[in-house]
């Protein structure tokens, strides 16, 4: 058994989809909205597309989880901002995992203090939040560092 603790952006969200077929029906609207619609797209666009286009938003997050060797049993754990876009994008992630790849135990967790607002560094309060996570994990702990956040431009 391995708890995975992965961090995830808004890529899905945000990122342009210039070679990607079919195209994010919310590509350039401010939220994804309806998760199931999302998730269509998702298998729709098929895994091995996604994890191989780098202009996908879910590229190096699903390449990273898949070759963690995971089972379904494994705890993962959705490491999200502490913005709108980034719990609407884990909330899916999280639906994807637990629908379309069989994970059992995924939950959410905001990174404090990682938001809009962000000024400085917040990197304590993440080493912190890490170091309890992985003190109460269940197994051998693996970090994977999937998505980051990127503060937008005023």
């Amino acid at each position: 058994m391995q708890t995975i603790i992965m961090t995830v952006g808004t890529s899905l969200l945000t990122n342009p989809d210039k070679n990607l077929e079919p195209q994010r029906p919310w590509l350039g609207q401010k939220t994804i909205g309806d998760p199931q619609r999302a998730l269509a797209w998702m298998k729709e666009a098929d895994l091995e597309l996604i994890s191989a286009d780098r202009a996908s938003g879910t590229e190096s997050l699903t390449n990273t989880y898949l070759r963690l060797d995971p089972t379904s049993n494994d705890a993962l754990i959705l490491l999200h901002s502490e913005t709108p876009d980034g719990l609407e994008c884990a909330q899916i992630l999280k639906l994807f995992f637990e629908q379309e790849l069989g994970q059992q135990q995924v939950s959410l967790v905001p990174l404090p203090g990682i938001n809009y607002e962000l000024e400085g560094s917040s990197l304590e309060r993440m080493a912190e939040l890490l170091k309890q996570l992985a003190e109460s994990a269940r197994g051998i702990v693996t970090f994977a560092a999937a998505g980051g956040f990127k503060k937008p431009k005023p």
